[in-house]
């Protein structure tokens, strides 16, 4: 990884080696005593390469969406075609898409699939060109914020630095000498201290980028330690993508307040003991919510009996349950929910309780 950052002239993109400065590596290669050996490049390394190409995919989803904008390819292939995973799978190859059928009928998200059940993948798909249709589909640039230049940051590209105005750290925060310090202690003495420093130096990263996006996605753009971490998590549960959010208790709210909402006459089957934040998602969604006895499989069964299956289904629970301690039966309700046409939720609670894992199958 060493050598591969010694020409700055490679443009390398953004990732775990090239978010620091050449010195930074070399000064931590020479405390831990790692010698890269002589012609390693950033492919040989897969925490820089896995972040070189998640912060590449950055750049080139924005580039199709400016492309989409001057109307020169359809929207959902251009995107499929710089490699966004959603994409990729809802565009056949041109020889792979059979003829169209002017005697079959219409086959829209409403329409039932041969089994009688609400098709999500068509759904997903079809919300998504719609998006595209009315321009509302978001690419976000990569903007990595240097706490010593403020207002200035980096792109994926480290050499190519851009002024940031669009930021809600009014009032510099990100950058307080007095602020960082305390940090930096705090995770010193923290217990996941040790689990961070498997992964990058804390103290060196809030030195170079302070601490703190500076704003939403929206605002802010994606951070290249923020796509390499959502790459690494894809890859850990085998997905396409994965999607990181600033707290549990958002990613629950906002994953089943989006879902709720957008599915049409969709109903949630909720646990009794769902956490808080499970709750108001569902409620946010304003869908129908139908609450079953706690762990109780024959209580379920009788009330996802009680919709067709073509009616969208979402059944939320948890594997650990924060507020008793009880285990959910999770093989048995995914088992309920594939023969009733559901969709499952699960709050995956990890053992340190800031780190949750949200899997939506």
């Amino acid at each position: 990884m060493g050598p591969a950052l010694n020409t700055r002239s490679k443009e390398i993109a953004a990732g775990y080696a090239s978010i620091a400065a050449n010195d930074d590596v070399h000064k931590i290669h020479k405390e831990k005593g790692v010698m890269p050996p002589l012609g390693a490049t950033v492919e040989m390394c897969p925490h820089a390469s896995k972040a070189t190409a998640a912060a590449r995919m950055a750049e080139e989803l924005a580039a199709a969406g400016a492309k989409q904008r001057r109307g020169l390819t359809s929207s959902t292939e251009q995107a499929a075609a710089v490699g966004c995973p959603f994409h990729m799978k809802t565009v056949a190859p041109t020889s792979a898409r059979p003829a169209p059928d002017s005697t079959a009928p219409e086959n829209d998200a409403k329409t039932a699939t041969k089994h009688s059940e609400f098709n999500y993948e068509k759904f997903y798909a079809d919300e998504l060109e719609k998006k595209h249709q009315d321009s509302s589909y978001r690419y976000f640039n990569n903007i990595n914020r240097l706490a010593a230049k403020f207002p200035i940051a980096h792109t994926a590209k480290v050499a190519d630095e851009v002024e940031v105005w669009c930021a809600n750290d009014y009032l510099g925060m990100g950058n307080n000498p007095v602020v960082l310090e305390t940090m930096q202690y705090v995770i010193l003495v923290s217990d996941v201290y040790r689990i961070l420093m498997r992964f990058l130096r804390p103290s060196r990263t809030l030195d170079k980028y302070g601490h703190g996006a500076g704003g939403t996605r929206n605002i802010a753009g994606n951070g290249a330690m923020h796509l390499a971490l959502e790459q690494e998590l894809a890859n850990l549960h085998k997905k396409p993508a994965a999607l990181v959010f600033s707290s549990c208790y958002v990613a629950n709210d906002a994953t089943l307040t989006t879902l709720g909402s957008k599915l049409p006459g969709c109903v949630f089957f909720s646990d009794t003991m769902n956490h808080a934040s499970m709750i108001q998602g569902m409620r946010h969604s304003g869908a129908k919510r139908v609450i079953f006895k706690h762990n109780d499989l024959e209580d379920l069964e009788t009330k996802l009996k009680a919709y067709p299956k073509e009616t969208p289904k979402i059944i939320a629970f948890e594997s650990v349950y924060s507020m008793c301690g009880s285990i959910g039966p999770i093989k048995e309700i995914c088992d309920l929910a594939e023969q009733h046409g559901a969709l499952t939720f699960l709050d995956e609670v990890a053992p340190f309780p800031s780190l949750w894992i949200h899997v939506l199958n």
